[in-house]
């Protein structure tokens, strides 16, 4: 999160706010910009320290340098006002607020906590998954998982009444697609409410999490010798050659024995013999190695990485954009 501290900030009164900020930013829970040329700002700090002003010197330089960097979008404003202006693109926040804001930990919202912390981060390089574990690890950063889509969707509609938790929420949620661009009702109403409260999302275009698992991370699983004679490895072969929309939208767990899936137009002229090797899916568990340790997520990533997907990449870069932090 950027926070841009208005000029009419730098007062005395304000003292016990300004070294929130200031430890908050030297502590990396925040990104702190200011205009060091203007007056309140001139006339506050000339009566600070030599330590204070190194210190205040050196905040804007660590955000500075990283706005050349990164495109941080995660932005906000604090002024001198009585009330929140929450409705702006880019927040303003009272001081009140504002101290609010910077305690809290980012949160990101999930319909299954592990398997989507799992997920999210086999999307991310190898620099940004170390960032956003030791993130976690400082209690930065917590990933929440809400049982399912239809309890994301409460749950977030109770978060967006405090608005001033749009800069430290982000939500991600499955389509449920079954063909593209068909997102299922739920999905489509965490979209509309997300978007309406101007909190960062993202809602999955296939189906689900279980459609971005790499089929060649899970065939290399099975050792050669085994492949000849493994049903599994004949069906991970059936989802290799799909086309993309048939992989992007099959139901993974249950196939066709899922109703909107048997169903749907993507499969009218799939090989009859096919279709009934995979008619059950893989079960509750096609996804679980998204629940593995670091080395296996990983793995994951550098096969998921390795297929260049636009919508892949896009998600990364919205996340890392909204929650990086100093380091």
């Amino acid at each position: 999160m950027l926070l841009e501290i208005d000029d009419s900030v730098f007062i005395t009164t304000n003292n016990n706010f300004l070294s929130l900020v200031s430890s908050s930013a030297i502590y990396n829970k925040i990104y702190v910009y200011y205009d060091k040329e203007k007056p309140l700002f001139s006339s506050w700090i000339s009566a600070k320290s030599i330590e204070d002003k190194a210190t205040w010197d050196t905040i804007l330089d660590a955000t500075e340098v990283d706005m050349a960097r990164y495109n941080l979008e995660n932005k906000a404003t604090v002024s001198n006002i009585p009330s929140s202006l929450l409705d702006e693109d880019i927040p303003i926040y009272s001081i009140d607020d504002a101290a609010k804001v910077i305690n809290l930990p980012f949160m990101i919202y999930l319909e299954n906590g592990r398997a989507d912390n799992g997920f999210i981060k086999s999307t991310l390089s190898s620099n940004d998954r170390v960032l956003v574990s030791k993130l976690e690890m400082d209690e930065k950063l917590h990933f929440q998982g809400k049982g399912g889509v239809g309890e994301l969707k409460k749950e977030l509609s109770l978060a967006v009444e405090r608005l001033f938790y749009r800069n430290k929420l982000f939500v991600v949620c499955d389509s449920d697609a079954d063909i593209p661009g068909n997102i299922n009702p739920d999905p489509s109403a965490i979209i509309a409410i997300s978007s309406t409260a101007k909190v960062k999302h993202h809602c999955l275009e296939r189906r689900a999490i279980e459609n971005y698992m790499p089929i060649e991370y899970l065939k290399g699983k099975i050792p050669a010798e085994y492949r000849d004679g493994s049903v599994t490895f004949k069906m991970y072969e059936v989802i290799s050659n799909m086309s993309e929309p048939q992989r992007f939208h099959f139901h993974m767990k249950k196939g066709f024995k899922d109703g909107s899936c048997s169903r749907s137009p993507l499969y009218k002229d799939m090989d009859e013999d096919d279709k009934e090797l995979i008619k059950d899916g893989f079960g509750a568990t096609y996804a679980g190695d998204y629940t593995g340790n670091s080395s296996v997520i990983d793995c994951i990533s550098t096969h998921l990485l390795a297929e260049n997907n636009h919508e892949v990449l896009l998600l990364s870069r919205k996340f890392m954009n909204y929650i990086r932090l100093p380091v």
